[in-house]
């Protein structure tokens, strides 16, 4: 097994393999979240948790659309 191939099968052990609409999901969960933070005055942690849920969204998407 190549150094190439074992990486992958590793990364792939850790990630699993998502699904595109997965990520689509975590995306929109964080756009509306954040749109709700975005209408109140809140607290730092929800802006935090927000980005998080986007971040996420869009690691699932490049993960999926990479396989």
């Amino acid at each position: 097994m190549s150094d190439s191939q074992s990486q992958r099968t590793i990364w792939r052990s850790i990630v699993g393999r998502p699904y595109r609409w997965q990520g689509i999901a975590w995306m929109i969960l964080g756009l509306f979240w954040l749109s709700i933070v975005a209408t109140q005055d809140s607290q730092p942690w929800r802006w935090v948790v927000g980005v998080v849920w986007l971040a996420l969204g869009l690691l699932w998407l490049v993960t999926a659309f990479s396989d």
